[in-house]
């Protein structure tokens, strides 16, 4: 948990990546809604349809952001290597969450 000057208070976290090795087509599944209502992933459940979207960060690495239905509480989720990276926080936008996973953290 970090207390951030421009983002208030929010969870970075890594992990292992227990998912299918294509991170790239399992966030498109996933957004498409092709991996089943809240599938599993490493005994997480995530949404699935129009509370998640692909996207990629400003490096070129896949990402996708999860979201409510009311396009409120934005996260997102990325993976290099076998490390699965998480941004969350109550109060993010769209912009806020890719803006800290392409590096702001101040």
């Amino acid at each position: 948990m970090f207390d951030t000057a421009n983002f208030g208070k929010l969870l970075f976290q890594e992990s292992l990546w227990q998912g299918p090795p294509d991170f790239a087509k399992f966030a498109q599944d996933t957004a498409a809604g092709n991996v089943g209502t809240g599938a599993a992933v490493g005994g997480d459940k995530l949404p699935c349809g129009p509370t998640s979207e692909a996207t990629a960060l400003k490096s070129g690495v896949p990402a996708l952001l999860l979201h409510q239905a009311d396009g409120s509480r934005y996260s997102v989720m990325w993976v290099e290597g076998n490390v699965r990276y998480d941004v969350v926080a109550p109060s993010l936008t769209r912009d806020q969450v890719l803006e800290i996973a392409n590096g702001a953290w101040s």
